[in-house]
């Protein structure tokens, strides 16, 4: 099972109550002399506090500001359902928070389109390679295999990622699933990948939020379009602004807005999230542009907070 994999964490992955304890202390002294909470917001809190210090994914939320590693990310998107989620915070977060929810939608518009892309382009003779990057648990590519024609089409996976930790945990999650398609794990800095012309595919999903700089992120899908093949195909998002940001395209109608106001609590006051470099659709389509990438497609999750861009490398 899947779920044995937990029991393998590596140990910046699994935090002990203690190694959390003097922050979780320092949230509930900000909580308590915060100015703009009311007494209710401020008790609602300080126990949702308490509550997400009792799971090793609340814990590991607190020790990284909201932050997701490559392990927890693959958790929020696929490895939960291994679980008996009972924790009431880490229920919602699991199963109502919207931001996770369109994570989910993005996870599958990237396999959709990888599997239309194989579909189309898939190779008799040698291997098509697909790079995941950063990839983390590679779940996006080691899930595709049961929907794809192994008869028909040769295939190679390739996870890039700077944690060497999390690519021995992908390796682990390979056998698990019984993999047949070959998977080469490279721990490499995603803006020095020391490769050109060699994938057919790139997938990215999430480093982007993390930079603030526009040249470093423009510099990234450069990276990403001397890494493919000419006509290859880049698959990432972006995370776009939200409501109380002016430029936000977040389609209100298809968002539970008693779960946002509960979601903006929990990382806002409590986790102080820095994953917070939002980017418009038309800013994002900018910046692939910028960086080289053409015949850019736009492809939303219902609420169109974590949108798919789609685009290739020009064949000459």
């Amino acid at each position: 099972m899947i779920s044995k994999l937990l029991t393998h964490l590596p140990e910046k992955e699994r935090l002990s109550f203690d190694e959390t304890a003097s922050k979780l202390s320092a949230i509930q002294h900000n909580l308590k002399n915060s100015t703009t909470l009311s007494v209710s917001e401020k008790k609602r809190l300080s126990v949702e506090a308490e509550e997400l210090s009792q799971t090793e994914f609340g814990r590991f939320l607190i020790a990284n500001n909201g932050g997701l590693s490559g392990w927890w990310t693959y958790y929020c998107i696929l490895g939960y359902k291994q679980y008996e989620i009972t924790n009431p915070v880490e229920k919602f977060l699991l199963e109502e928070a919207p931001v996770i929810l369109a994570t989910r939608e993005r996870f599958n518009h990237f396999q959709t389109i990888m599997r239309k892309v194989i579909d189309e382009h898939c190779y008799e003779t040698q291997p098509m390679k697909i790079a995941t990057i950063p990839g983390g648990m590679a779940a996006d590519l080691l899930t595709l295999e049961p929907h794809i024609d192994l008869q028909r089409c040769q295939l190679k996976f390739i996870n890039i990622d700077l944690d060497g930790a999390v690519l021995t945990l992908s390796k682990e999650l390979a056998s698990t699933l019984g993999c047949k398609i070959p998977l080469e794990c490279r721990q490499k800095d995603a803006w020095a990948l020391g490769t050109t012309n060699e994938f057919d595919i790139v997938t990215s999903n999430g480093l982007n939020v993390y930079v603030p700089e526009r040249e470093k992120v423009v510099a990234l899908y450069e990276g990403f379009l001397k890494a493919l093949k000419p006509g290859g195909t880049l698959i990432t998002s972006a995370l776009t602004p939200p409501l109380s940001n002016p430029l936000c395209e977040w389609n209100k109608t298809n968002i539970n807005m008693e779960a946002l106001a509960q979601q903006a609590g929990i990382f806002a006051h409590i986790l102080q999230a820095t994953w917070s470099n939002y980017c418009t659709t038309e800013d994002m389509v900018a910046r692939l542009t910028e960086a080289g990438v053409v015949d850019i497609q736009v492809i939303p999750d219902s609420a169109n907070i974590f949108p798919t861009f789609v685009g290739r490398k020009p064949i000459k």
